[in-house]
């Protein structure tokens, strides 16, 4: 019989089908930690309207004892111990930096509109996942920006609402200031990517130039910004779009299947990413990358 279980890996929460015999199994691997299960799960859990729930909310820097401390580059060769362990779902909770503190790369990910937790299912997960096979689980730090994702945030000036600018702002500044050695990565899919753009209008220049790459999927604010970042090169971002999708070839919001797997782009943007990183040693050499099976064709 498989049980749906929620389970705290690192500082990841996911849901995962397991079977009576893998579940005691996973419990007792030692990477895996239970210490925030119960919080997270309730997050993810919550009802957005519950407007109490932000009278408890925890404050958005917690102390760490890790995050004001620069690690060294780790060894690229060191074992993995993730390393044949599948998980059936990805990630839609990562809380590395605000958990752990730094590392050599710092992946920063916006998710798109009502997708749960604070990355979504796709495709911040499979970057994440992508970026951890290459240069080793210890050495990225994944973070998901934690802000509302509210559907209606797409009307507003900026396409997002203020609190997402300012939490994405203030997550950069802090790792810009702590992990003076790492690398740093900002991503956002769809009104994430909205996020990215408004955040990087008014943020520092010195944390814009200690970031290495942005990378945009489904970018919902196209029309306006001519597939650039202001005040951040041109040649350090990716923005992509399928084919056919309304939102970001025309600057339209019109939903539709072309704007909702962008899992297919993910080995393009890692590339990207891995090719913006030159001097971070890779773990295997070649980026390993498993394609999502094939889904129907769209027809507009």
């Amino acid at each position: 019989m498989k049980v749906l279980a929620p389970l705290a890996l690192g500082a990841c929460v996911l849901a995962t089908a397991l079977t009576e015999d893998e579940f005691p199994a996973l419990l007792n691997h030692s990477t895996i930690r239970f210490d925030r299960l119960q919080s997270k799960w309730e997050l993810l859990s919550a009802d957005k309207s519950n407007k109490n729930a932000t009278k408890t909310k925890k404050p958005i820097f917690a102390p760490s004892p890790t995050r004001t401390r620069d690690h060294p580059l780790p060894d690229p060769t060191e074992p993995d111990p993730w390393s044949g362990l599948e998980l059936n779902w990805p990630c839609l909770i990562n809380d590395d930096f605000l958990e752990l503190g730094c590392r050599p790369v710092m992946f920063f990910f916006a998710r798109g509109s009502s997708q749960l937790g604070n990355m979504g299912r796709k495709p911040g997960p499979f970057i994440a996942k992508l970026l951890r096979d290459h240069y080793g689980f210890r050495n990225v730090s994944v973070q998901g920006v934690g802000y509302g994702a509210w559907v209606l945030g797409n009307l507003m000036k900026d396409g997002t609402d203020a609190k997402g600018i300012n939490l994405m702002k203030q997550l950069l500044h802090e790792a810009a200031v702590s992990c003076q050695h790492s690398k740093i990565i900002v991503s956002g899919y769809s009104q994430g990517a909205a996020v990215v753009h408004a955040a990087f209008e008014t943020l520092e220049q010195e944390v814009i130039d200690r970031t290495n790459a942005i990378v945009l999927f489904g970018d919902t604010r196209t029309k306006y910004s001519n597939n650039t970042v202001a005040n951040f090169p041109r040649n350090k971002t990716l923005s992509l779009c399928n084919k056919k999708d309304i939102i970001c070839e025309q600057g339209r919001l019109i939903l539709n299947d072309n704007h909702l797997d962008y899992t297919n782009r993910s080995e393009e943007a890692a590339q990207f990413i891995i090719k913006m990183l030159p001097d971070v040693p890779s773990k295997h050499g070649k980026l390993p990358f498993h394609p999502p099976p094939p889904r129907p064709q769209y027809r507009p």
